[in-house]
């Protein structure tokens, strides 16, 4: 950076517009358009080798398992015409997990197109997350410039405005936004916000009404994308009125093409989620975390602890704003355990947060950059925070995408204020870039980990290992790897680490439906039939509905039904374990034939001619099930259906030919 003088004597009152101080200065105009780049890049650079990485999480519900997201354009009037969870989960009810639903369709809309264009390879939707993420990073630089300079003089204003958006740019604890496809919603609800905040301005400035228009459109992409991206309705004209001398009315006035935006926004909301068909909170623990086990239930916890622990988390985001380590993806139940006012943490982070307060209060009149940055953060953290309503888990690190702007401008200001002093100096500012970025390196590692599922869970399992949800995800991720390993000990070990993670999973939540299927599954592995059994009736207590309990229950009956009658020669035992899998799955065509083989061995030909046929029914076309059904029809005494389908499988099959002949 080049020195300039710093001149102090400005009074923020005098400061001219934007243009007007690059056109006067040319090396700072040079700066403004090279620090932009250099922010640009190095967003690129930082989380350059995340392109490698898979669909993780929920990069499944937007994508690649989202019947609307994978048809492409096509699939758009659905992605608008439904809660953001239906086009995964495909059926009524479900879409209504979370308290008030989800409607975000803006980002699945933009994965569509992108898929459709460009293909569904998840480097092409990591691509874009990169790109919209450095063009945000870019844009906060340009608006922060933009409001300090009524406020601070232009170098101030300048180095501010680049600590802050460079901070922003390296600061690990944007990597589940950044490195997670999913949380292309977060950085779209923060482009289009920063975007309408600058339009805002431009509005006030200009005095025109068509630029108030465009910002209420740019907001709406913003709510559009994610429902906290209305926080910049407030946002802006606070910044406004922070930085900047315009009346109440004119603020007013400018905004009201917003609120007639909000409006619409609520009425096409509501018209498209309905009105949530359960009364009351939600009462499962992974989608409402405040709930606690009472005999064989939960039950909502008081007023007292829910704030007491909304505390603790409020401490801890103050925390990975600092310190960002270790970061996780999971902060479920019981990763933060429920609080009450006897907790320190909790003390602690009520105290902090009410000084904060206090503060904004006391210096609200003087409207200084600490009092906007404090703002700033309370108010975008506000709406995730579990205060006015439940978000379906106690934290997480992504909420604070938008509010980190506001603490990251408070330690920009404050490296101006006390360290660089208004200089552009380069050396005193390329140590300062130095540190940040050295800082930053722990963004590239934790990209990694962000690589595929497996990685992710068993990674963050490390640090959530109070979590049940993470647990039960890294069990779940130990099990599915272990199929594709050959060596048999090292099998063994996956299946005992899985099975151990996953028994933590239901200590801490003893109603989890999918912690005791996955359970279930482990024990096949382990041949322990009995044992997978009790986990899937478990599992089917608490979610009766589970389809995948049903089959996996159904797989399990069929092959004790096989083994008692091919090993066992135990007719009854047979037919009873095959009754008991064609229950929950009576359209599986080899249970179905496992039943007539069993039935027509005990010497009822014509009543097993129903199980082949039903057999057959279920996987037309297969020669081998045409062939049993041939036989069968011979052992009922029909010879002339027993030809036409032993001839017919012959065609398709002619290998069978060889069972005629025995």
């Amino acid at each position: 950076m080049a020195k300039f003088n710093n001149p102090q004597s400005q009074s923020s009152s005098k400061k001219l517009p934007l243009a007007g101080n690059a056109a006067d200065r040319p090396e700072l105009k040079k700066l403004q358009i090279l620090l932009p780049v250099v922010i640009g890049l190095i967003s690129v650079i930082y989380y350059f080798n995340s392109l490698g990485g898979n669909y993780v999480m929920d990069d499944a519900i937007v994508i690649s398992e989202n019947q609307y997201t994978m048809q492409g354009i096509k699939g758009w009037k659905g992605i608008f015409g439904h809660d953001t969870f239906y086009g995964f989960f495909k059926e009524a009810g479900k879409d209504h997990l979370v308290a008030g639903g989800r409607y975000r369709p803006l980002s699945l809309a933009m994965f569509a197109l992108e898929g459709q264009i460009f293909g569904f390879n998840p480097f092409v939707f990591h691509l874009f997350n990169i790109l919209y993420y450095a063009l945000t990073c870019i844009i906060l630089f340009f608006i922060l410039q933009r409001i300090l300079q009524r406020k601070l003089d232009d170098n101030s204003a300048l180095i501010v405005a680049f600590f802050s958006a460079l901070i922003f740019a390296v600061h690990p604890i944007h990597t589940e936004v950044v490195a997670n496809i999913k949380g292309r919603d977060e950085i779209l609800a923060c482009l289009f916000g920063l975007s309408g905040m600058w339009t805002y301005l431009l509005s006030l400035r200009k005095r025109s009404i068509m630029y108030a228009v465009i910002a209420a459109f740019f907001w709406l992409l913003a709510i559009l994308s994610k429902e906290n991206g209305i926080v910049f309705v407030a946002l802006s004209p606070l910044a406004v009125w922070c930085f900047d001398e315009t009346s109440f009315k004119s603020l007013f006035r400018s905004l009201l093409p917003s609120f007639v935006m909000l409006v619409i926004y609520f009425i096409i909301r509501q018209s498209i989620l309905g009105t949530d068909p359960k009364a009351g909170p939600v009462m499962e623990l992974m989608n409402n975390p405040f709930l606690y086990w009472h005999t064989n239930g939960y039950l909502p916890v008081s007023l007292s602890v829910k704030l007491a622990t909304i505390a603790v988390t409020m401490l801890k985001y103050l925390s990975l704003m600092v310190f960002p380590h270790p970061l996780t993806s999971d902060y479920y139940p019981r990763q933060i355990a429920l609080a009450d006012w006897t907790t320190g943490a909790a003390i602690l982070g009520t105290l902090i947060y009410l000084v904060a307060i206090i503060f904004c209060i006391i210096r609200l009149k003087k409207k200084e950059v600490v009092t906007f940055g404090i703002l700033f953060y309370l108010i975008a953290l506000f709406p995730m925070s579990n205060i006015p309503f439940s978000v379906g888990t106690l934290m997480s690190e992504r909420f604070l995408f938008i509010p980190s702007i506001g603490i990251i401008l408070i330690i920009s200001w404050l490296i101006n204020k006390y360290i660089v002093k208004g200089s552009l100096n380069y050396r005193i500012n390329l140590i300062l870039v130095a540190i940040i970025l050295i800082l930053g390196v722990k963004t590239i590692a934790r990209n990694k980990d962000w690589s595929n599922n497996f990685t992710l869970f068993t990674t963050d399992v490390k640090v959530s290992d109070k979590s049940a949800k993470m647990l039960n995800a890294a069990g779940g991720a130990l099990l599915d790897s272990c199929t594709k390993v050959s060596d048999p000990e090292i099998k063994q070990q996956m299946v005992d680490q899985a099975q151990t993670y996953l028994l933590e999973a239901v200590n801490i939540h003893p109603s989890y439906a999918n912690a005791y299927l996955l359970l279930g599954n482990s024990y096949i592995y382990k041949q322990e039939y009995d044992k997978a059994l009790a986990n899937y009736e478990l599992s089917l207590k608490y979610n009766p509905g589970f389809k995948d309990v049903r089959m996996n229950m159904a797989k399990v009956y069929k092959e004790l039904g096989r083994k008692a009658g091919e090993e066992e020669r135990n007719l009854p035992k047979a037919k009873l374990l095959l009754q008991k899998s064609l229950d929950l799955n009576p359209k599986d065509p080899e249970t179905n034939r496992l039943m007539g083989v069993a039935t027509g061995i005990s010497g009822q030909a014509k009543e097993a001619l129903k199980y082949f046929i039903a057999a057959l029914d279920a996987k037309p076309g297969d020669a081998f099930y045409m062939f049993d059904l041939g036989s069968a029809y011979a052992n009922a005494g029909d010879m002339e259906k027993a030809n036409y389908y032993h001839s017919e499988a012959i065609k398709k099959d002619p290998s069978l030919q060889k069972r005629m002949n025995k």
